[in-house]
């Protein structure tokens, strides 16, 4: 049952991400931050199939009391039939496997993340603190420009940064002071554990990257608009592409990646405009992605066989491909006192047809009703009749029907009697005398 719901999670957050990549689009083109969608998409991931999984859950746990089935409606009538389908895991050989392996993977990155704050903590015992521009700041050999610590910031910033001219260091010690008012760390942070919690979900690292490209650009863009002089800041981004070093996971540095830098030169440098046809497009694309995350079939705790089969191997006549139809009946007797009452009624009937074609002892069941008199009547009408019997894969099984059974009276004496039809419907009529 693992494969299905990772499977299933992974599609969620792929159409959850494309949301979010045209989300972002539409914001970019009137110069708004962007990041806000990513969180939403990287939350939607997970909170999505968890949604799913406990409601999933809820049913397996409502069908306990049925010896492990789960209900499966037949028809919509006013007292609908329930189906009862026996639950079993989908390639339970690979459940422990891919449960070590899931495991394995969080694991890993737990570690590694260890490894980190390790690493960054025994740079930290060479760090000095020092005075910049009025700023109080940890001085290291190589780590920075970044901020650390998730409660209380700290800007830490490498000993070559007092080398800069004074408008790229104002600029690089405001860069970091925006990530710590904006509580980018924080969100970073929160959105690698998502991650760390799916390691095998590829679309949820895809959403982590770009939610970190985000971060960056909408703190170059707030820097921007606190008075940076956008050549000086543009050069500083290239300067410290080419210096930086940071322990990846423990720190939120001026660079996180020198990938993503040429798409923050564009965004900072880009002149928003909006274009009519490109938004509308964005927008239809966001909502296009967004329904399909929310209406993507939720993996079904039963066998992934098609052929559903009810109790005691019985199949419903939606699972077989070809359902019993009926080949003959006998007369139908209608109740003489409803006759010269002139009552007319209908009864639903449920039966198991046998391989054979023959309804099987016992399993004739009356479900509706609207006169008690023609209950007996009815039963001993589906008794008696022949079908051609249900079939899957061209073999005979055994089929659970219904079978309305309308009695109606004919008003003129010389009236016809409709012949009953062979598609499972009784509609059986009598002269009024």
């Amino acid at each position: 049952m693992m494969a299905p719901w990772m499977v299933y999670c992974g599609v969620v957050a792929l159409f959850l991400g494309l949301a979010a990549y045209a989300a972002e689009h539409l914001l970019r083109l009137f110069g708004k931050p962007a990041r806000a969608v990513w969180a939403v998409a990287l939350a939607g991931s997970l909170l999505v199939p968890l949604a799913n999984w406990i409601i999933v859950g809820r049913v397996d746990a409502a069908a306990d009391g049925f010896g492990g089935i789960a209900l499966l409606p037949m028809v919509a009538t006013s007292n609908p039939l329930q189906a009862y389908a026996p639950v079993g895991p989908v390639l339970p050989q690979w459940d422990s496997i891919l449960l070590m392996v899931w495991l394995g993977m969080s694991l890993g990155l737990a570690g590694l993340l260890l490894v980190s704050f390790w690493r960054l903590n025994r740079e930290r015992r060479a760090w000095h603190a020092a005075t910049i521009d009025g700023r109080r700041v940890l001085v290291s050999r190589h780590v920075g420009p970044a901020v650390v610590g998730l409660i209380g910031h700290q800007l830490v910033v490498p000993d070559w940064v007092f080398g800069l001219d004074d408008g790229m260091r104002r600029a690089a010690l405001q860069h970091e002071e925006e990530h710590a008012r904006a509580g980018d760390l924080r969100l970073v942070a929160l959105a690698s554990l998502a991650a760390l919690l799916l390691p095998w979900n590829i679309p949820l690292w895809w959403q982590l990257r770009r939610l970190r490209t985000a971060v960056e650009a909408d703190c170059d863009g707030r820097v921007l608009r606190r008075g940076a002089d956008i050549r000086t800041y543009g050069a500083l981004l290239l300067e410290v592409g080419s210096r930086a070093w940071y322990p990846r996971l423990a720190t939120l540095a001026l660079i996180e990646r020198r990938s993503c830098l040429a798409r923050r030169i564009a965004i900072m440098t880009a002149r928003p405009r909006l274009r009519i046809a490109q938004a509308c497009f964005a927008v239809v694309l966001a909502g296009a992605f967004s329904l399909l995350a929310c209406e993507t079939p939720v993996p079904s705790q039963s066998s992934e066989e098609a052929d559903l089969m009810l109790a005691d191997g019985v199949y419903s006549e939606r699972t077989v491909d070809e359902p019993p139809e009926r080949v003959s009946s006998p007369p139908l007797e209608y109740p003489r006192l409803l006759v010269q009452a002139g009552i007319e009624g209908r009864v639903l009937v449920t039966a198991v047809v046998g391989t054979d074609g023959r309804v099987e002892p016992g399993s004739v069941e009356v479900v509706e009703s609207t006169n008690r008199a023609f209950d007996l009547p009815s039963k001993r009408l589906v008794e008696r009749s022949v079908f051609r019997p249900g079939k899957v894969r061209g073999e005979p099984v055994r089929t659970l029907i219904q079978l309305p059974i309308q009695f109606t009276l004919i008003g003129k004496p010389d009236e016809e009697i409709p012949e009953p039809p062979k598609d499972g419907v009784g509609l059986v009529g009598v002269k009024r005398n």
